[in-house]
Protein backbone atom coordinates (compact mmCIF):
# COMPACT_ATOMS: atom_id res chain seq x y z
CA UNK A 1 0.00 0.00 0.00
CA UNK A 2 1.43 3.63 -0.54
CA UNK A 3 1.74 5.95 1.62
CA UNK A 4 -0.58 8.96 1.86
CA UNK A 5 0.12 11.46 -0.70
CA UNK A 6 2.32 14.58 1.44
CA UNK A 7 0.88 18.15 1.18
CA UNK A 8 3.95 19.70 -0.63
CA UNK A 9 3.55 16.90 -3.37
CA UNK A 10 -0.32 17.73 -3.33
CA UNK A 11 0.97 21.15 -4.10
CA UNK A 12 3.39 20.27 -7.09
CA UNK A 13 0.97 18.12 -8.13
CA UNK A 14 -1.42 20.77 -8.92
CA UNK A 15 1.17 23.32 -9.69
CA UNK A 16 2.92 21.50 -12.31
CA UNK A 17 -0.97 20.91 -13.87
CA UNK A 18 -1.62 24.67 -13.98
CA UNK A 19 1.75 25.89 -15.08
CA UNK A 20 2.82 22.89 -17.96
CA UNK A 21 -0.79 21.80 -19.25
CA UNK A 22 0.34 18.78 -19.07
CA UNK A 23 -2.30 15.97 -19.61
CA UNK A 24 -3.20 14.50 -16.06
CA UNK A 25 -1.99 10.62 -17.28
CA UNK A 26 1.50 12.61 -18.03
CA UNK A 27 1.82 13.95 -14.63
CA UNK A 28 0.60 10.59 -13.16
CA UNK A 29 3.38 8.44 -14.76
CA UNK A 30 5.92 11.25 -13.72
CA UNK A 31 4.45 10.61 -10.03
CA UNK A 32 4.14 7.76 -9.96
CA UNK A 33 0.23 8.22 -8.72
CA UNK A 34 -2.90 6.56 -10.59
CA UNK A 35 -4.57 9.23 -12.82
CA UNK A 36 -7.65 9.15 -10.62
CA UNK A 37 -5.60 10.00 -7.71
CA UNK A 38 -3.97 13.01 -9.48
CA UNK A 39 -7.55 14.33 -10.74
CA UNK A 40 -8.86 14.46 -7.13
CA UNK A 41 -5.74 15.85 -5.94
CA UNK A 42 -5.81 18.93 -8.62
CA UNK A 43 -9.54 19.07 -8.00
CA UNK A 44 -9.17 19.62 -3.97
CA UNK A 45 -5.80 21.73 -3.74
CA UNK A 46 -7.72 24.03 -6.88
CA UNK A 47 -10.79 24.00 -3.92
CA UNK A 48 -8.69 24.43 -1.20
CA UNK A 49 -6.45 27.60 -2.34
CA UNK A 50 -9.99 29.09 -3.65
CA UNK A 51 -11.45 28.75 -0.49
CA UNK A 52 -8.43 29.92 1.42
CA UNK A 53 -8.22 33.56 -1.02
CA UNK A 54 -12.09 33.86 -0.70
CA UNK A 55 -12.19 33.92 2.51
CA UNK A 56 -9.12 36.58 3.26
CA UNK A 57 -11.14 38.63 0.28
CA UNK A 58 -8.57 38.24 -2.20
CA UNK A 59 -10.79 37.28 -4.68
CA UNK A 60 -13.97 38.90 -5.06
CA UNK A 61 -17.17 37.07 -6.34
CA UNK A 62 -19.78 39.39 -7.56
CA UNK A 63 -23.32 38.16 -5.40
CA UNK A 64 -25.78 39.99 -8.04
CA UNK A 65 -26.57 39.37 -11.73
CA UNK A 66 -26.13 43.03 -12.52
CA UNK A 67 -22.44 42.93 -10.99
CA UNK A 68 -21.25 39.81 -13.16
CA UNK A 69 -22.83 41.75 -16.27
CA UNK A 70 -21.27 44.73 -15.40
CA UNK A 71 -18.16 43.33 -14.96
CA UNK A 72 -18.22 41.37 -18.62
CA UNK A 73 -19.43 44.87 -20.07
CA UNK A 74 -15.99 46.35 -18.64
CA UNK A 75 -14.28 44.02 -20.11
CA UNK A 76 -15.73 43.82 -23.41
CA UNK A 77 -15.12 47.61 -23.61
CA UNK A 78 -11.80 46.96 -22.88
CA UNK A 79 -10.32 43.58 -24.83
CA UNK A 80 -13.29 43.79 -27.34
CA UNK A 81 -13.93 40.22 -26.08
CA UNK A 82 -17.94 39.78 -25.36
CA UNK A 83 -19.34 37.76 -22.87
CA UNK A 84 -16.20 37.16 -20.68
CA UNK A 85 -15.47 38.81 -17.29
CA UNK A 86 -11.63 38.14 -17.34
CA UNK A 87 -9.13 35.96 -18.09
CA UNK A 88 -5.97 33.36 -16.65
CA UNK A 89 -2.59 34.40 -17.87
CA UNK A 90 -0.12 32.09 -18.54
CA UNK A 91 -2.70 28.75 -19.20
CA UNK A 92 -1.10 26.70 -21.53
CA UNK A 93 -3.60 24.24 -23.86
CA UNK A 94 -2.73 21.30 -26.47
CA UNK A 95 -4.21 21.94 -29.24
CA UNK A 96 -3.48 19.73 -32.98
CA UNK A 97 -5.04 20.95 -36.32
CA UNK A 98 -7.65 19.02 -37.77
CA UNK A 99 -6.04 16.67 -40.36
CA UNK A 100 -8.40 18.16 -43.30
CA UNK A 101 -8.11 21.90 -42.05
CA UNK A 102 -5.19 24.10 -42.56
CA UNK A 103 -2.68 25.89 -40.33
CA UNK A 104 -0.57 28.74 -40.17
Amino acid sequence: MRDPVSPSERLAVTLRFLVTGDAQCTIAASYRISASTISRIISETCAAIWTSLKERNFLHVPSEKQEWKAIAKEFENMWNFPHAIGAIDGKHIVMQAPHNGVSE
